[in-house]
């Protein structure tokens, strides 16, 4: 607070410089200063004749002053408040999540599959609910964006026996405890998202449930004048070569007849598209009840590489879908590296992948991990990761199998 005594009436002009410290400077135009005036401040205030009809009084502020916003009259007496405004900003309040219920409805039940709607508020985009494979037997689905609870229609389904919902992280998680392990499939619809329930290999006159008895091919993929992706010493042809090798002992002491595409480091024709084709006609001339290709994956020169295990399955087929779920279900819980996915092999290429589209079995390929990876490349050559990948992917063909 600036207060002022003046012999006359004065009036003042004010501004203020902002380099620096707010100073406040007060003119007083037609004035002269008095050599006997007296300033009761501190060294912060200071007054000078500044023309010579014009008296200043500069003011050192430690905020920007609030000046005032009206022009003063002149005065003897002149008592100017700079003191810094205080305004309080109120922050809007937060929007209310809405709490929103949801129905799970069994709207078909056929050979053994089951099909489900979820209809869901348009807030949200259909495209980003999915669903994720906790354990062979639950499955969850994710509807981000909205809190809630989802519960069961009156028609209960046969094959679950429990359902839950909770929310994480501002999403809706719908869990279902299924009777006996199931494939999933996930589409869009305008009302909200369906849900497909599917049974694993499918029941045929002379089905007999486990793998005893299975024709099963490997393919360990490239090889011989196809290396396959590398880093180092890293060679994809010789990581997919050691993996399979462990799984066909694996399969063997279940009781499966293993064929494998190659057993060393060759390729099966020096073309790269007939090499391919060959490996399908394989598993197809052997009448195989399933086609496994391991691969070991890359993002690319200068593309940043995650790191986890990747299943593509032919486009299309179902059962290739559910045969995928599983192992990379069970390849995750190895705790190795994490799931990151079962694709279409149309999410790669329009025509999908030469080894899955030209065979005439569920068919899926494994990518292992990312060479490209820190984390993936340390593990790729290692005894403990690669037996962890073949268990896992054991453990996944005999949940297909119904043992």
């Amino acid at each position: 607070v600036l207060t002022l005594l003046s012999a006359l009436n004065v009036k003042p002009r004010i501004s203020v410089i902002t380099t620096g410290k707010p100073v406040v400077v007060v003119d007083f135009d037609g004035a002269r200063l008095d050599r006997n005036v007296k300033l009761f401040s501190d060294s912060k205030a200071k007054i000078v004749q500044y023309r010579a009809r014009t008296v200043r009084v500069t003011l050192e502020m430690d905020d920007t002053p609030n000046l005032p916003k009206s022009t003063l009259a002149a005065a003897q007496r002149l008592q100017l408040d700079f003191k810094p405004e205080i305004v309080v900003v109120k922050q809007p309040d937060p929007p209310k999540q809405q709490f929103t219920r949801f129905e799970l409805l069994l709207n078909e039940e056929k050979d053994g599959a089951f099909k489900f709607s979820i209809d869901l508020p348009d807030t949200v985009r259909r495209k980003d609910v999915s669903y994720r494979v906790v354990r062979p037997e639950v499955i969850e689905v994710v509807i981000p964006g909205v809190t809630g609870e989802v519960k069961m229609g009156r028609n209960r389904a046969s094959i679950i026996s429990g359902t839950d919902s909770y929310v994480d992280r501002g999403a809706t998680i719908l869990r279902l405890s299924l009777r006996s392990p199931m494939g999933v499939e996930l589409t869009e619809t305008e009302q909200g998202v369906n849900l497909e329930l599917k049974p694993g290999a499918p029941v045929s006159t002379g089905f007999e449930p486990g793998i005893a008895g299975k024709t099963i091919v490997l393919d360990a993929g490239h090889g011989g004048k196809f290396p396959g992706t590398s880093h180092g010493s890293i060679k994809e042809k010789d990581v997919t070569l050691k993996v399979v090798a462990i799984l066909t002992k694996l399969l063997t002491d279940a009781g499966a007849k293993v064929i494998l595409t190659r057993d060393e480091d060759e390729h099966l024709d020096t073309d790269l598209a007939t090499d391919l084709r060959k490996r399908a006609a394989l598993a197809n001339q052997n009448n195989a009840a399933l086609f496994i290709s391991i691969h070991v994956n890359s993002a690319g020169k200068g593309r940043s590489a995650p790191s986890g295990s990747l299943v593509f399955y032919q486009n299309g087929n179902p059962q290739a879908k559910l045969l995928g779920d599983y192992v990379l279900a069970e390849m995750a819980a190895t705790k190795t590296v994490p799931g990151l996915g079962v694709k279409s092999d149309h999410s790669l290429y329009n025509s999908g992948l030469s080894v899955l589209r030209n065979t005439k079995m569920p068919a899926i390929l494994i990518e292992l991990g990312f060479v490209d990876n820190a984390k993936d490349r340390a593990l790729l050559p290692t005894q403990e990761f690669q037996n962890a990948m073949a268990s896992g992917i054991l453990r996944g063909i005999k949940l297909y199998f119904g043992k």
